[in-house]
This record gives structure tokens, C-alpha cells and sequence, in this order.
């Protein structure tokens, strides 16, 4: 049997992106012109994985709106007329198990003209001159299931239209089992995530003439935290009600998931105002580092999330997470090193107590970042719960909920310690209260001003720190 290929690295996953978009979902999957294999052989196009039912109720097979045309893509497809007298083609799906022991011997076309085994829910005598079909088969066994296309004729050049889906038995929805509880955990992520924006968003705007770029940077990372959240959860309740692949909700999440990395890093690394000179800026690469991460991380979002259904090997996965787990590794030590020259400038100031203290636990939580993030990155690459469907429930939790409770624990701590404050802004000015000076107090002037708790001569002014 010969067995359709694999993907072969992240990069080819990015190009055909707009191609899998279209033609996969939930547990429904669109032979948008998926091409036959050539003569006397198979192809695995897709896996689903089906939900244990109890005894009452059943999964099944569907097959929507089934033919055969001429492969638009293949120059050596058959003339038109030749497909009318063509027949041997099928589709089909069967447990994981029993077709790896069938195909074992290499030897699946029988004297019918196609596929026989006992377990395969088939989809027979397929020819090109048969319009739409439909057919549907009770799934009794649940697991890991192939969907397979196979071709025990002579002919090539041709492709397939039409869908196939398994219909739920009792939930009515058409999620997978490895995607059971993900719209629990967006919802909670979102909640999350807009209680702090707004908390954040109102400290900021009771000293907004002071408020630093990091905390600015933090209010915008929140922000698109929000959105990341409602996005996947709109991608995943679409699915679950209709078993569509909406490519909207699924790159404004993954986006989303990508630019409040880069959106954190930025706020981190920015000129943090007084007390630290201009020359600190950001500077060419700390520009093109960022974007990089971001292609990087979209890129393995996206080959993360297709590795089941298109049958995605590890390697595959390794070499698409590699990229980002090296950028992501130099934007720590980018971090690392502009926290600590933050730190030494503003040790040369005086008054900036604070401040030395915020960034020195800043320090401390972007290491604590790069542990987490090592142990979920692994986690998330070995994806141990997809193995055995006594583990599918936990699927979910590490692919999506892993790596939300590291990003709230990091944003949380950075939270904790640069909270707008006046200790932290640094020094603000306000009219006194008495006399009506306006500017700098002259020599003759009596009263007092305090200036940073120091008394001078003169009126008009209070400037407090």
C-alpha cells in the first residue's frame, strides 16, 4: 500500500496553509479535488479520533456529495471518455489497527475490485459518470480511525470531491476528543484577561501623564490577550456547532497568540523614561528579532494544531518548533542583557530606588519565563496525551491551557511589582495651595516650597516624588 506522504517540515505546512484551511474541520474532512492515488494503490488522506459511546447510542460515518473528476492539477490526467467505463475506486474508513495488520501483506485489491475487510466503513464501485452521492455508516468501534482513499484500478489522474464527517452520537458536537474542554478554557482565559486589562487600564489612567512605556506596553499586551482568547473560542464554538474550519477565527487567534509574545517583549525592553538616557533606544535588530519570532511561532501554531489530522510526523513538528524555540531564546537574552544595563544606569541615579527594585524583579521573572516555557514548549512538542485515548481528555489542557497559565502567572508577577504608583512614576508636579506664583519662585518671595521634602524659599509651587 502506498501510503500518502507527510508533510515534510513547518515551512511546507506555511505554504499550503490557505489549501488546509479549506478543506479540514473538526471532525469533518472536505476532499476539496483530493487527489486519487495511482493504480493498485492507497492513500491515508486523514485520522480522526472518535468518542467512546455508551450502549444506546452510536457514532457514524458520513459520506456528503461524493464523485470522481479529472485531476485539474495533473497533466497527465485520462481523457474524458475513458472515465465512464472506470471503476475499483473507493473510499473508506477503518480503525488505525486493523489496517495496519491488512495492509501488511501489501496486498488489499481483491478479485471485487477493492478493499474488503469487516471493520471498514466503505464508500464502493465509485465511477466518474455517478453524480453526487451519499451514504451513511453506523462507526461501531472508537479510537483512532483512517480515512483512506484507494485505487484498485488501472487509471490515474483523477481526484475526489465531496466531504466526510463523523456525526456525533450524543453531545452533538463536532469537536474531537483532543479538543474536549478547550472552549472551558478560553472562556476562563478571557474573564481573566479582561478583569485585568480593565483594573490595569484604570491604575493608568489615574497617572496617565506619568505612566511608563512598560505599563502602557503591559495594558496593550492585555489587550490582545483578550482578543486571542475570544478568537479561539469562537473558532472552537463554530466548530462544535457546525464542524467548519473558520480561517478567520483561526488566524486572528493564532496571530493573536504570537504578538503578545513580541508585544510583552517590547514593553520589557523599552526605554523605561527617567533616569535612563536616550541612547537605550531600540535599535534595527531589536525590530527584525521580534518579527522573526513572530513568522517562527505562527508558523509552528499552525503545524501544531494540523499534526493530528494530517497524520504530521514528530520530526516534522520538531523541526517546525526549532525556529521559534531559538528565537524565543535570543529574545530572553535580548531581555536579560536591557534589563541589566536598565539596571546599572539607573543605580548611577539617585532617587530611582524603585525603579532598581521593579527591574531587578523583572530579571527574576523573565528566568522564571524561560523554565516555564522550556517545560510547556516540551510538553506541547511530545504531546504525550494523544497517544492513548485514555489521555484524550488531557490533550486539550496542555495544548491550550499549558501555555495560557504560564503566560497569566508571568503577566501577573510583571503586574504585581510595576503597578502605577506614584513611588514608582517618579516626580509630579502640582499647584499650591496658597499664593498665586506661577513659574519659578524668585529670591524675595517668603513663603516656603517643598521640593522633594526639602524646604526652600519661595511660593507658588509643591513638588512632590
Amino acid at each position: 500500500a502506498a501510503m500518502s506522504p507527510t508533510v515534510r517540515g513547518g515551512w511546507g505546512v506555511l505554504l499550503i496553509l490557505a489549501t488546509c484551511l479549506q478543506s479540514v474541520s473538526a471532525e469533518t474532512f472536505a476532499l476539496a479535488d483530493a487527489s486519487i492515488p495511482n493504480a493498485h494503490s492507497l492513500n491515508v488522506v486523514y485520522k480522526f479520533y472518535v468518542k467512546g459511546t455508551p450502549p444506546t447510542s452510536q457514532n457514524a460515518v458520513d459520506f456528503k456529495n461524493v464523485r470522481i473528476i479529472l485531476s485539474p492539477d495533473d497533466p497527465e490526467a485520462p481523457p474524458a471518455s475513458s472515465l465512464g467505463r472506470y471503476n475499483g475506486l473507493q473510499i473508506f474508513v477503518m480503525p488505525q489497527a486493523d489496517f495496519e495488520a491488512a495492509t501488511a501483506s501489501r496486498a488489499f485489491c481483491t478479485e471485487q475490485g477493492y478493499f474488503v475487510s469487516e471493520t471498514a466503513k466503505s464508500f464502493t464501485n465509485l465511477t466518474a459518470t455517478d453524480e453526487k452521492r451519499d451514504k451513511s455508516e453506523i462507526l461501531q468501534d472508537a479510537g483512532v480511525h483512517y480515512l483512506i482513499i484507494s485505487n484498485c484500478g488501472a487509471l490515474g489522474g483523477l481526484a475526489m470531491r465531496g466531504t466526510v464527517a463523523i456525526k456525533p452520537a450524543q453531545d452533538n458536537s463536532f469537536l474531537s476528543p483532543l479538543e474536549s474542554g478547550a472552549m472551558g478554557i478560553y472562556a476562563c482565559a478571557f474573564l481573566f484577561y479582561l478583569v485585568a486589562f480593565l483594573s490595569w487600564g484604570w491604575a493608568c489612567i489615574q497617572l496617565r501623564e506619568q505612566t511608563m512605556m512598560l505599563q502602557k506596553g503591559i495594558l496593550i499586551t492585555l489587550g490582545i490577550c483578550c482578543l486571542e482568547s475570544a478568537s479561539w473560542w469562537l473558532f472552537f464554538k463554530d466548530r462544535s456547532d457546525s464542524g467548519d474550519f473558520s480561517r478567520r477565527f483561526f488566524t486572528a487567534a493564532a496571530l493573536a497568540s504570537s504578538y503578545k509574545l513580541v508585544a510583552i517583549f517590547y514593553s520589557v525592553i523599552t526605554n523605561p523614561g527617567k533616569g535612563v538616557h536616550s541612547d537605550q533606544g531600540i535599535s534595527f535588530l531589536m525590530h527584525l528579532l521580534p518579527m522573526l519570532f513572530l513568522i517562527f511561532n505562527f508558523n509552528h501554531t499552525i503545524v501544531q494544531y494540523l499534526r493530528h489530522g494530517y497524520l504530521i510526523s514528530f520530526f516534522d513538528v520538531f523541526i517546525s518548533a526549532a525556529p521559534a524555540v531559538v528565537m524565543g531564546i535570543v529574545l530572553l537574552l535580548v531581555a536579560v542583557r536591557q534589563v541589566s544595563g536598565f539596571i546599572e544606569t539607573l543605580e548611577r541615579e539617585k532617587d530611582q530606588e524603585s525603579k532598581v527594585g521593579m527591574y531587578r524583579y523583572l530579571k527574576g521573572v523573565i528566568f522564571f519565563a524561560a523554565i516555564a516555557s522550556a517545560f510547556m514548549m516540551s510538553s506541547q512538542v511530545l504531546d504525550i496525551p494523544a497517544t492513548t485515548s485514555a489521555m484524550w481528555a488531557f490533550e486539550a489542557t496542555v495544548m491550550h491551557g499549558l501555555p495560557q497559565l504560564v503566560f497569566m502567572l508571568c503577566i501577573t508577577l510583571i503586574m504585581i511589582k510595576s503597578w502605577p504608583s506614584a513611588d514608582l512614576q517618579g516626580y509630579a508636579y502640582e499647584k499650591q495651595d496658597k499664593g498665586d506664583t506661577i513659574g519659578v519662585p524668585g529670591i524675595d518671595d517668603e513663603d516656603d516650597v517643598e521640593v522633594a521634602g526639602t524646604a526652600v524659599e519661595g511660593k507658588g509651587l509643591v513638588a512632590a516624588e
